[in-house]
């Protein structure tokens, strides 16, 4: 399949811009006088034991639904008093996936990396099984996939990243469906 030369131009151009803003960013904020703000989250240890403290008493089914900002504001570390953060209530921890951990307990967090484990597998599956027309999409699809948990795994994600990352796992599983794998009814 060729790529036109239009199309190829335009991504590099773009994959070259988002390099040089990435990269220049301390020397833009100068240039302009305008600088990025800080972000600022939980760190992992922090995460970690608050989900600690949170699963000692609750443990199979967790503190319930969007509760780490309780969580936070009952188990944060005492550190976190002497700083300018001593009032700041966060909503998620580390990462989606530790925040989720305190959230639901431990069963509801297994069924949510069992079921992320299945996509990932299922659109592997559907990269090796599409044929020549369907495989740059099973790639795609399965390039998102795998970028979707990783990007949960290692970043506070809001709602809008939760819901494009469920909408990526939704276009891994349509793939094994246009890989032929799965049955039409």
């Amino acid at each position: 399949r060729r790529i036109s030369p239009t199309a190829l131009g335009v991504s590099l151009v773009l994959l070259f811009v988002s390099l040089f803003g990435f990269f220049s960013r301390d020397a833009m904020g100068s240039l302009f006088g305008v600088q990025a703000p800080a972000e600022v989250t939980v760190t992992y240890q922090a995460t970690h034991d608050i989900t600690k403290q949170a699963l000692q008493d609750h443990l199979f089914f967790g503190a319930g639904p969007t509760s780490f900002q309780m969580l936070w504001d009952r188990f944060k570390p005492l550190d976190v008093n002497q700083t300018a953060f001593w009032n700041t209530r966060f909503t998620t921890g580390f990462s989606y996936t530790m925040t989720l951990l305190s959230e639901i307990g431990l069963v509801g967090w297994a069924l949510f990396v069992i079921m992320l484990l299945s996509v990932w597998y299922v659109s592997l599956r559907a990269v090796s099984l599409a044929d020549a027309d369907q495989h740059m999409l099973a790639l795609s699809a399965f390039i998102l996939v795998s970028y979707t948990i990783l990007m949960w795994s290692l970043y506070p994600a809001g709602y809008t990243l939760v819901a494009l990352g469920f909408f990526a796992l939704g276009l891994g599983i349509s793939a094994l469906r246009l890989s032929g794998a799965l049955p039409v009814y």
